[in-house]
């Protein structure tokens, strides 16, 4: 019988997001993370509820310190998290697809060097993401221990 973790992994696997990932569990991790943030905060904005798996795999599989480092999270509550404010704000395109998938590599290649940054020190530690969110400005945080 498979463990969660298995099942985790299986699942995103599928999907084909985990296919450029050096740490595949990581990511997978990561996305299942996302996932649920997503389902469990109904008041997340639309546009950020569809970015927010993208932009996890675009700057998960390109950031360094998405390699140097196992980000993780075993979905549960522990500490309270810590936040970073990226400087990116959520922008909103009224159904214009091209417009916002054009915007979403953009975004993610700025918040994978900020990310870089933020994590620069650090190096095999397992940084527990709790997932992406904006706030009401739009700017967009990140939730993390």
């Amino acid at each position: 019988m498979k463990s969660n973790i298995e099942k985790i992994l299986t699942l995103w696997n599928n999907t084909g997001l985990l296919e450029n990932a050096k740490n595949k569990l990581s990511l997978a991790l990561c996305l299942e993370t996302q996932k649920r943030y997503n389902e469990n905060t109904p008041d997340m904005s639309a546009t950020l509820r569809r970015l927010t798996i993208p932009l996890l795999v675009r700057m998960l599989t390109g950031s360094k310190a998405a390699t140097r480092n196992n980000f993780i999270n075993y979905f549960d509550e522990g500490e309270t998290p810590k936040t970073h404010i990226f400087k990116s704000k959520l922008l909103t395109f009224n159904g214009d697809l091209q417009a916002e998938a054009d915007y979403c590599a953009k975004l993610a290649e700025s918040m994978t060097a900020e990310l870089d940054n933020l994590f620069k020190d650090k190096m095999h530690n397992d940084i527990i993401f709790k997932g992406l969110d904006c706030l009401k400005d739009g700017t967009i945080i990140m939730h993390y221990n």
